[in-house]
């Protein structure tokens, strides 16, 4: 039962790690775009032609699919702060010592 719950544990454990290292390369790569984008000097006729219809289309994918995360993000913490708030310390067990 120990194992059980130790793998259980890490499977979490590991999840949430991979959960991180994700978001922490989306928000370096924001970053990274909004350094790119704030040092460069387009003017309103380049940024158009730059701007097609596919690449338009393609934006608003990304941008729908990082709203869709964030939503998920939200609802994952709130369960979690639930959980947590539902949660019972766990005392340890009183017994004759070895």
């Amino acid at each position: 039962m120990l194992t059980t719950a130790i793998r259980a544990k890490l499977a979490a454990l590991t999840l949430k790690r991979h959960l991180l290292l994700r978001l922490e390369e989306a928000r370096r790569w924001c970053d990274e775009g909004a350094y790119l984008l704030s040092n460069q000097l387009v003017d309103n006729l380049e940024f158009e032609a730059i701007l097609t219809p596919q690449l338009q289309t393609q934006i608003g994918v990304a941008i729908e699919m990082l709203s869709a995360m964030q939503g998920m993000i939200h609802n994952r913490q709130a369960c979690l702060r639930k959980l947590a708030d539902n949660q019972v310390p766990a005392h340890p067990a009183s017994g004759p010592s070895a």
